[in-house]
């Protein structure tokens, strides 16, 4: 636009048969507002379509440690899966003085339809929220308890292998700040020594339950999960 401001746009279109079509634009902002400071941002969407090991209604079996002890459990594929979309956008500066390099970022992520494989112990915990039988023979937990095999009677004590498979997970929302700074020392012992250092903060992520069978998992309401791992 300007020897200053530079402005990129984007865009990208995807078609499947399985997912249907879609368009995707991202734009990219930078601004040298002086000779040690720039100054950028970007705004934009993503698509992520479903792989084709995951739409298939066959299952893998694996082994999950949900209860305490290691239990088979059979993942199925989801043919009827949506494709995960997300809306993301940025802004950061840019600094230069000498051999001192650094940048900041402020990130944001809002997604939807995530592609996840549902847990085993969410499925526990809303089928057993005390850790005991209350929900057993219960007609709104009969699809959830189907998805359990006991060697005896509906007993958390009694699980004895899961079904699980891929859904379309909740809303998930996060942000965060992304660093990095490095300095060129120079020659050092007849070599030369760059040191540095970079990392990012999590500042929010926000997780909207998905349900198993009707029954939300793992509770009712957004878990806010930054800071808790």
């Amino acid at each position: 636009i300007t020897d200053d401001l530079e402005l990129t746009l984007a865009g990208r279109y995807e078609y499947s048969e399985a997912t249907g079509e879609t368009f995707n634009p991202k734009a990219s902002l930078r601004w040298q507002a002086v000779d040690w400071l720039a100054l950028r941002g970007s705004v934009g969407t993503t698509y992520r379509a479903p792989s084709a090991i995951i739409t298939q209604s066959n299952f893998t079996r694996g082994l999950t440690n949900a209860n305490g002890t290691w239990r088979a459990n059979d993942q199925y594929g989801n043919p009827d899966l949506d494709p995960e979309t997300a809306f993301t956008y940025s802004v950061g500066a840019m600094a230069k003085f000498g051999n001192f390099r650094a940048t900041v970022d402020y990130w944001n992520f809002d997604f939807k339809d995530q592609l996840v494989l549902e847990s085993a112990t969410d499925m526990l915990a809303a089928m057993f929220p005390a850790g005991a039988a209350v929900n057993c023979g219960v007609a709104k937990y009969a699809g959830l308890q189907q998805r359990f095999v006991f060697n005896g009677d509906c007993g958390r004590a009694n699980v004895q292998s899961y079904r699980t498979q891929y859904i379309n997970g909740g809303r998930v929302k996060t942000s965060g700040i992304d660093f990095q700074a490095n300095l060129d020392v120079g020659d050092v012992w007849g070599g030369n020594l760059t040191t540095g250092v970079d990392g990012t903060y999590l500042l929010n992520y926000d997780e909207d339950p998905y349900k198993i069978e009707g029954i939300d998992a793992p509770a009712a309401g957004t878990q806010k999960r930054a800071g808790t791992y």
